[in-house]
């Protein structure tokens, strides 16, 4: 009779799966395993670090294409840079031969005379230095070599070389009277400062 009631209790407990729960919220270590709540959570946090490592990572790779971007970018500023600049010794000896093309064609000018007639030989060289001239200031232009205007204008410090101080009453004081010497401007940098005298 007492085997017959155990046997009715075994059953009843197969039938209601309260003896599989038991058994498997026991791991075969003897440690209980986690529940389904418990695995939802260890599998959130889980991919919340993931997430945070990608975004971690994300970040490092966005900063690297900047990094990049910005290296390129100042690359790009040197190379423009040297392109502009690479001229300037050159420029500066051309700007001798521009001063004595300058000199030949004011001399020429101060010695002629309105009405007078000129021989053919003179008229051909006036307008070949004429055409020299010419061909220096387009020349110049190409490779953004500029003539500093200086004349009348306030003394600049940043691209004038005042000479000397004049009486000049005509003149706002501070202001340039006579360019000595042309000054030149290679992409908007200075090359060649104008040399100047100024009104007291």
């Amino acid at each position: 009779m007492g085997k017959h009631k155990e046997s009715n209790e075994m059953d009843a407990s197969v039938a209601t799966g309260e003896g599989v729960r038991e058994e498997s919220a026991v791991a075969e270590g003897g440690e209980p395993t986690p529940g389904p709540e418990e695995r939802i959570k260890t599998l959130e946090q889980a991919l919340a670090q993931e997430v945070e490592r990608s975004e971690a990572r994300r970040k490092e790779y966005l900063s690297a294409l900047a990094d990049m971007d910005n290296h390129r970018k100042r690359n790009e500023r040197e190379m423009d840079k040297v392109r502009k600049f690479a001229l300037t010794g050159f420029a500066r000896d051309l700007l001798t031969l521009a001063d004595n093309v300058d000199r030949a064609l004011n001399a020429i000018r101060a010695n002629l005379t309105g009405g007078e007639e000129h021989s053919p030989l003179l008229k051909s060289l006036i307008q070949g230095v004429e055409l020299m001239e010419k061909e220096l200031s387009q020349t110049f232009a190409r490779h953004g070599i500029e003539k500093i205007v200086a004349l009348n204008r306030p003394f600049d410090p940043n691209l004038h070389q005042a000479i000397t101080q004049v009486d000049d009453s005509e003149a706002e004081p501070g202001s340039v009277v006579q360019e000595l010497q042309t000054g030149y401007l290679l992409n908007g940098r200075l090359l060649r400062p104008t040399l100047v005298n100024i009104a007291k």
